[in-house]
């Protein structure tokens, strides 16, 4: 069950339109990572395994030796030479001592200055001036949902990936953000939610995040997850050619990787259904759709020559259409009232390689002249005349 304090923060969030099970997931696991499962509220520094574990690039400024000796002093109880390292010279932490001075706090762990200015003057608190004010925790809810709804774009506040990007320029921690996402959307259903808004949900432990659950316990697969049903899914996603950014195939494999996830967002982009990156119930429905539409051959009209589903043919006919002429703007017809994108897609890459708009483009090249002009009125006067079956 939740904590006091994850209730809390669950409330507070419903009370600012965070109400979806999607969005209060991915909000409730991204504030439960950057807070250690709302139990930190100021960054700590304290690195114990090693220089690797820090996660600030321009903390390596210095050189590898640097960064450790400052690591070992914070060890000690000296801060701030890695709050400079890490935070210092950039986001308005202008003057000395200000990457220590504007160091995380607040379940969003807010940080440099610029930050902190931003989110005091949205909220009228000046934490400029007094930045622990955003370690107190009716602040923290305050800030964690001001820089949820500004900083995270609304087409991403479903997406984990994206929404990790969002908020901290890379997807450090992804694997646990993702690990939450999966326990909180578990905890949210609709009778919890009730009970929450009702106030029946007594306090507990906190909400763990979901490690080492097996592919598809949750009804859905994502990144990171691996198993017999995952490489079902790249097989699958290969099959109807769906792929990743800068074009690339989706890799062979059990496992749910990075160009997985992007092939999944754009097929579900082409669906017109919520784009996460995550392979819920919806989206493994309409992958399966559209692979029985490619597995079934287009049934041949032999007196038309036109290649479309039967279906098509009967849409076409009820409506008392018979035919332009033209094959392909034919078979467009026919996968137009089949919903066919796949057929849709091919029609019109033929229409765009035909002679015909090969010729009009050629033509959109070169100048017009009145000799041009009436030659092309004289070739459409004579198309106009040919018989239906005689257009090409």
């Amino acid at each position: 069950m939740p904590s006091e304090h994850e209730i809390s923060m669950l409330r507070a969030a419903r009370d600012a339109d965070i109400t979806s099970r999607e969005e209060m997931a991915n909000f409730m696991a991204q504030m439960g990572h950057e807070s250690t499962g709302f139990t930190r509220l100021e960054e700590s520094f304290r690195y114990t395994r090693g220089i690797h574990q820090i996660p600030v690039r321009s903390a390596w400024r210095e050189g590898a030796q640097a960064l450790e000796n400052a690591r070992q002093e914070a060890l000690e109880g000296r801060p701030r030479e890695l709050g400079r390292l890490m935070y210092g010279d950039r986001m308005g932490n202008d003057n000395a001592g200000d990457g220590y001075l504007y160091r995380g706090r607040g379940y969003t762990q807010l940080t440099g200055e610029n930050n902190y200015r931003a989110a005091g003057e949205a909220l009228n608190l000046d934490l400029v001036a007094n930045p622990g004010l955003a370690s107190d925790r009716d602040n923290a809810e305050r800030i964690a949902i001001w820089f949820w709804q500004n900083q995270v774009p609304e087409q991403d506040k479903d997406d984990v990936t994206r929404a990790t990007h969002a908020i901290n320029n890379g997807e450090n921690g992804l694997g646990d953000r993702l690990n939450r996402y999966d326990a909180w959307h578990a905890v949210l259903t609709p009778d919890f939610v009730t009970n929450l808004d009702l106030g029946r949900i007594p306090a507990g432990a906190s909400v763990a995040p979901a490690n080492d659950w097996p592919a598809l316990q949750d009804g859905a697969l994502r990144r990171f997850e691996a198993g017999e049903e995952v490489r079902q899914l790249n097989s699958d996603l290969r099959a109807l050619d769906a792929r990743a950014d800068r074009n690339r195939r989706v890799p062979e494999g059990d496992t749910f990787t990075r160009e997985t996830e992007q092939a999944i967002r754009r097929f579900q982009e082409r669906q017109a259904v919520p784009s996460t990156g995550r392979t819920d119930p919806a989206t493994l429905e309409a992958i399966e759709r559209e692979l029985r539409q490619r597995r079934e051959p287009p049934a041949t009209d032999e007196r038309a020559g036109i290649e479309s589903t039967n279906h098509g043919h009967q849409q076409i006919a009820k409506d008392g259409h018979k035919g332009t002429g033209d094959l392909d703007l034919d078979r467009l017809v026919s996968a137009l009232a089949t919903c066919n994108e796949m057929a849709i897609s091919e029609a019109c890459s033929r229409i765009a390689q035909s002679p015909q708009v090969r010729t009009l483009q050629e033509w959109a090249r070169e100048p017009a002249t009145p000799q041009r002009m009436e030659e092309t009125q004289q070739q459409e006067m004579a198309r106009q005349l040919e018989p239906p079956g005689a257009r090409t």
